[in-house]
């Protein structure tokens, strides 16, 4: 997956990239509790590193607070942790 990311980042549209990278931490922060697929997780992880790197002087300081917000208050409510996001 890393690799198509790579390769098909030119010709993605602002919008495309933006879905690509939230539908990855979506999977990956909503599959943290199975355990049998670690593996693929893992490789997302590695894909959403990319795209986030590719990405992130193409966002505003505002998509970037909403980015960290929303896998903040994924995460914690993964975690069971109260909070309020």
């Amino acid at each position: 997956m890393r690799v198509s990311i790579v390769r098909e980042w030119a010709s993605m549209t602002p919008e495309e990239r933006i879905g690509v990278r939230n539908y990855m931490l979506q999977w990956v922060l909503h599959s943290a509790a199975d355990a049998a697929m670690g593996i693929v997780r893992a490789a997302l992880v590695s894909a959403l590193a990319v795209v986030l790197k590719r990405g992130w002087l193409d966002m505003t300081y505002e998509e970037r607070t909403a980015f960290f917000q929303v896998g903040s208050c994924s995460l914690h409510a993964l975690l069971s942790i109260d909070l309020i996001c």
